[in-house]
């Protein structure tokens, strides 16, 4: 989850790891393309409105990743 909220942040990370699902939280952009470099997730639960990097900004870096885009 790349969200710049808090709160939000946290209920997805409670709602997801109550259902069993192994959780990463990124606050930033930068902070989730240091972690997709360690960790390539099934799904990537994207803030569109952030300070740092726009939710669409960011999906444009994710997809010219081809580890990513690879499935």
């Amino acid at each position: 989850t790349i969200e710049d909220d808090k709160f939000i942040l946290s209920a997805y990370k409670t709602a997801f790891e109550n259902e069993g699902f192994e959780v990463h939280l990124a606050k930033s952009a930068t902070d989730a393309i240091k972690q997709l470099k360690k960790f390539i997730p099934n799904i990537i639960i994207l803030d569109l409105l952030m300070p740092e990097d726009d939710g669409f900004s960011v999906l444009t870096k994710l997809q010219k990743n081809k580890k990513l885009t690879a499935r």
